[in-house]
């Protein structure tokens, strides 16, 4: 490093402690597709950690680039057997069974070649005969962390990428995630047993804590990530949104805080009635900002006035409109005009979303090398 030039972990860092940075930090969303692909495998044969291959790829295009190692926890009251099949066309199904004192639930998934898997048959079909058997999947021990694989992530990735403790924050999302028949069906069911949920819920809040805290005392990510899935607000809608979920994410957020850590929620979709909530919990950083029609993130400029300062935004780039189908002026035109409505406030470069790998390569270079070039502060 020359000068007074930061490395990627510094840079990312400076923002989350609402620092200034030497520049503002360029993190498109290389998640799971790019990463993938560069592997040149399916996602369910790459040999490596898949953090590995988020390195190489932030290591390719010279970003900032945050990698997500796993952390598994052993449950020793649950007996797991799982059953693959690859048919010719490399599609693979995996079925799932979980052996438990209450029952025994199954599920399947399956994985095309290209892409990430998506559930085809979910473990809760009767609520009354199978919520207490996934209980005891759902909700395993602590102290049963396995941290081995962030150890080795740590260690060996350095200054070159932030490295979060990733952790599913939103009930609304584990129920969706149970239950046969998914989001549609779990909302029907809040509705439906809302005394029995609440306390549910109750429960799912402190596990999340108490995951939180078993992750701070064993190893050490740079902050914590809130990870959502199905659940948007404009799926639930804002006020169910703050009933089922704001409890978790707050009991994540109290922990991570107490050890000094920051913690970033990813919120996918409708989050515009939601940033206030989210920046009175004190988070540090909210992403991805999608545009419309995924997202309702329209005029950042306009929306980062309305929020406490202290909160910072990620994202706001859209992978599809601009990204996707755009050309490199369009790429650098919007690059620039995020950075002249968020900059004076903590901010990350990114994208409303995954980059496709469908993106044209001078179309993700542009973004990059625009990034640097207006992001100097």
């Amino acid at each position: 490093m020359g000068g007074n030039e930061m490395t990627p972990k510094e840079r990312v860092m400076s923002v989350y402690r609402g620092e200034k940075p030497d520049r503002i930090p360029v993190m498109p969303c290389f998640w799971y597709l790019i990463p993938a692909r560069m592997s040149g495998r399916p996602f369910y044969d790459i040999e490596e950690p898949f953090w590995y291959w988020q390195w190489q790829v932030g290591r390719y295009y010279g970003i900032d680039q945050r990698v997500a190692p796993k952390l598994t926890w052993k449950n020793e009251n649950v007996r797991k057997v799982e059953e693959r099949h690859l048919n010719g066309e490399g599609w693979l199904s995996i079925c799932t069974t979980y052996y438990t004192e209450y029952g025994t639930l199954t599920s399947r998934c399956l994985h095309p070649p290209d892409g990430a898997a998506w559930d085809i048959e979910r473990p809760v079909k009767d609520i009354e005969r199978d919520w207490r058997a996934y209980e005891e999947v759902f909700f395993c021990d602590p102290s049963g962390l396995d941290t081995s694989d962030f150890d080795q992530c740590l260690e060996t990735v350095g200054e070159d990428a932030v490295v979060p403790a990733v952790i599913g924050g939103l009930f609304t999302d584990m129920l969706a995630d149970a239950r046969e028949g998914g989001m549609e069906q779990a909302i029907y069911d809040l509705y439906d047993y809302p005394d029995f949920f609440a306390q549910v819920r109750e429960r799912y809040a402190r596990h999340r804590a108490e995951l939180t805290e078993a992750i701070l005392k064993k190893t050490a990510p740079d902050f914590i990530f809130i990870a959502t899935g199905a659940t948007t607000a404009n799926v639930v809608g804002p006020d169910m949104w703050r009933t089922w979920n704001l409890p978790a994410v707050k009991a994540i957020t109290d922990v991570a805080h107490s050890h000094g850590k920051p913690v970033h929620i990813h919120l996918h979709g409708h989050c515009r009635a939601l940033l206030p909530d989210i920046a009175n919990l004190g988070i540090e950083m909210v992403c991805p900002l999608e545009r419309p029609p995924g997202g309702d993130i329209e005029d950042l400029r306009q929306v980062r006035e309305e929020i406490k300062p202290s909160l910072g935004f990620m994202g706001n780039i859209s992978t599809t409109a601009t990204l996707l189908t755009g050309t490199p002026e369009d790429v650098e035109r919007e690059v620039r005009e995020c950075i002249e409505a968020a900059s004076n406030y903590p901010f990350i470069l990114s994208t409303g979303d995954q980059v496709s790998p469908l993106t044209p390569e001078e179309n993700i270079k542009t973004l990059v090398a625009a990034g640097k070039k207006y992001g100097i502060k």
